[in-house]
């Protein structure tokens, strides 16, 4: 098992279609797509967002993705990680693997 960044051309693609029924809305998967790369592209994107994949092999089975954010609390500035959009294939769901995902992402 290993966690590794999915390009997100490759995550859209890949990963797009099948998390889109769960997680796109009402939105169209044209916009689920659109909207999904014009954040990777852009100038936060670039530096603080990643799509995320727990491989198997060559086999993607879970994959999620991964907002770098800092929190403002007083005079403090703590650094934060968000996830969304976490997903297991169906032929892959009750083996641990978004747990195993996560559990490697915030080690």
């Amino acid at each position: 098992m290993r966690l590794r960044e999915i390009p997100p051309a490759k995550y859209a693609c890949e990963v797009l279609p099948l998390t889109a029924p769960l997680w796109a809305g009402k939105r169209s998967f044209e916009q689920y797509v659109t909207q999904t790369l014009e954040i990777a592209e852009s100038r936060y994107g670039r530096r603080h967002y990643r799509t995320m994949g727990l491989y198997d092999g060559r086999t993607c089975v879970s994959s999620f993705k991964r907002y770098e954010r800092t929190l403002h609390y007083g005079c403090a500035r703590l650094e934060a990680v968000g996830f969304g959009a976490v997903f297991t294939p169906s032929e892959y769901r009750g083996r641990g693997y978004a747990s195993i995902m996560l559990a490697s992402a915030l080690d």
